[in-house]
């Protein structure tokens, strides 16, 4: 039931030039929620998020007999800065961007900092303050985007 819910979100998603990034279902019978994460090119507007809401509210209430709840609350909305970085795409988007890793170790818990400088299908490269480190992608526990607030003007952090 997911696969199909999720495949027919991507596609309206798609017609409104966004990706996305998660779906997540859960609750119980008597009430659920259904929460949608989605991205774009330059930012996700509340427009978008209106637009996809509306057009996916369409679709589930035909679809409300392969629906686990009598009522349902939906989300649509971008992943957010502190959703954790999980899939190939979540890090190929945030290229260039600084990150904080959590990962393993021969047997230790170890974290880094710094900018994503390449991935591929074994390994993360990042650039921090003690030079280029390579972390093994099955290693990694967590890894989130950091933000810094520069007012580049004036130079405030």
């Amino acid at each position: 039931m997911k696969e199909e819910i999720l495949e027919k979100i991507k596609t309206i998603a798609a017609d409104e030039d966004c990706t996305v990034i998660d779906l997540n279902i859960k609750g119980s019978r008597s009430g659920g929620l259904i929460q949608v994460f989605i991205h774009r090119e330059g930012g996700v507007t509340l427009d978008d998020c209106s637009i996809i809401s509306r057009k996916v509210s369409r679709y589930l209430d035909e679809k409300d007999a392969e629906i686990p709840f009598s009522t349902y609350r939906l989300e649509v909305s971008s992943p957010g800065l502190d959703r954790p970085l999980q899939t190939t795409s979540d890090f190929i988007r945030n290229v260039g961007r600084e990150i904080v890793i959590k990962y393993r170790n021969e047997g230790r818990t170890l974290s880094a900092q710094g900018k994503i400088l390449n991935l591929d299908d074994n390994e993360i490269t990042i650039e921090g303050r003690k030079g280029v480190s390579k972390i093994n992608r099955d290693e990694i526990i967590q890894a989130t985007v950091t933000v810094s607030w520069q007012d580049k003007e004036d130079g405030i952090q």
